[in-house]
């Protein structure tokens, strides 16, 4: 999913990648059958097994079928629709598998340790993030294939979607029956309480009638709305204003280090009880970010990039890396600190839904004004708006108008945010 907005912008609008980008959303709806995740499984199996195993053989099976068609559906804007339905089979998949791993995390890990949960999945979702976004663009890029692996030129890259689907898909299966077959849970302890599902949405309503809890939410929901239009659209207006598209995923190169590094550091940090602290202190980093992404965006010409402008770009990937390692490790600690381990999987799937819708629901809204926020230029010498035959000049790009008002919006906010993590931090 990281890398598809990217290689879907040679043939899509933003618009419709807004509409793709909908096929992330059972990550944030997961919640509504998480209980089900926690209450019904096959004793023989184990409580997380029973799910973790059929779903990803399941999903392993998708991508590997998918793998057939899906190049076609990429390339044509009429298969939008169908490509977001296919997509979206498999997040709920994955969305659902994830409610047991983060119950399983919970149970496996000691209470001092429950802290470093949150360093186990950003380490882990930086690695895939670099397998997915970094390797497959570089790999798919006729550009990037032509200058450093091909000796002859050729009009396509080294690797097509196609391949890469099958090719994990396959990974899944193997993984699958290797957690099927070697891996064991251990049995509940004995006299330990195990909630039914009607039981499951009785806590998890009282949790939710907690005022803290309630403004815990009202956080996630609103905390990046400022941030959106960097995290979301920064790369593809870079990509359409001529930027090598091989060359920004060769960035994330630069930043597994220092993901995998800061995650360690925030992790241990967040073991003193810092945890909001830290998460205000990243949303400031990437705040101030933003207003440096629409300087590089405005000072770039477009085209082959200068080597200095690379640098800057490195830089601020690598801040923007490090910001968001601070806002995501930290806050995952801090919900595997109030979680309730009897429901775990449906706590902390309530509470990373909330994260992840509060991140997802402001990017179609993001995208469409970047789309319909901007003004046209003119053709040269003329007072006619700009088409593809004429060389234009003027005009403002919807990303700066999207962006200003994100950033008003951040600035705004802060008196807010910082009140309420130091109210949580207290209460906690």
């Amino acid at each position: 999913m990281a890398s598809l907005p990217f290689i879907l912008k040679k043939h899509l609008s933003f618009t419709q990648i807004g509409i793709f980008s909908l096929a992330a959303y059972p990550f944030s709806l997961k919640f509504l059958w998480s209980p089900m995740v926690d209450s019904y499984f096959v004793k023989s199996w184990g409580r997380r097994k029973s799910w973790i195993v059929p779903l990803q053989l399941l999903s392993g099976a998708l991508m590997v079928l998918m793998s057939y068609y899906v190049d076609e559906m990429l390339v044509d804007p009429s298969y939008v629709y169908q490509l977001t339905l296919c997509f979206f089979m498999i997040i709920v998949l994955y969305a659902t598998q994830d409610i047991a791993v983060d119950g399983w995390a919970l149970e496996i890990l000691s209470p001092q340790n429950k802290a470093l949960a949150s360093t186990c999945q950003s380490v882990g979702q930086n690695a895939g993030f670099f397998l997915s976004f970094t390797v497959l663009l570089a790999l798919n890029s006729s550009e990037f294939c032509n200058k450093y692996i091909f000796a002859e030129p050729r009009d396509h890259g080294l690797v097509e979607v196609s391949q890469y689907l099958y090719f994990w898909g396959l990974v899944n299966l193997g993984v699958s029956f290797y957690i099927w077959l070697f891996k064991h849970e251990a049995p509940p302890e004995l006299g330990s309480e195990q909630l039914g599902f009607k039981s499951i949405y009785t806590q998890i309503y009282k949790f939710l009638k907690l005022p803290s809890v309630q403004l815990l939410i009202a956080v996630l929901l609103t905390s990046r709305i400022a941030l959106s239009a960097h995290d979301n659209a920064l790369g593809l207006v870079i990509i359409d204003k001529g930027f090598p598209e091989a060359q920004l995923g060769i960035i994330a190169v630069f930043q597994l280090p220092f993901d995998i590094l800061f995650s360690i550091l925030i992790g241990w940090k967040c073991r003193g009880g810092n945890e909001l602290k830290i998460y205000f202190v990243g949303f400031c980093l990437r705040l101030v970010l933003c207003f440096y992404g629409v300087m590089l965006l405005w000072i770039y010409p477009g085209g082959e990039p200068s080597n200095s402008f690379y640098a800057l770009l490195v830089f601020g990937s690598i801040l923007t890396s490090i910001g968001a390692n601070c806002m995501f490790v930290s806050i995952c600690a801090f919900f595997n600190k109030i979680a309730d381990e009897r429901i775990g999987g449906s706590m902390l799937t309530f509470l990373n839904t909330v994260l992840n819708f509060g991140s997802t629901w402001p990017k179609l809204f993001v995208l469409w004004g970047i789309e319909n926020w901007g003004s046209k230029g003119f053709c040269r010498g003329t007072f006619d708006y700009c088409y593809e035959e004429c060389e234009c000049e003027g005009g403002v790009h919807g990303y700066y108008p999207v962006t200003f008002c994100s950033m008003l919006f951040g600035v705004a906010y802060l008196g807010f945010l910082f009140r309420s993590t130091q109210k949580l931090g207290n209460s906690s």
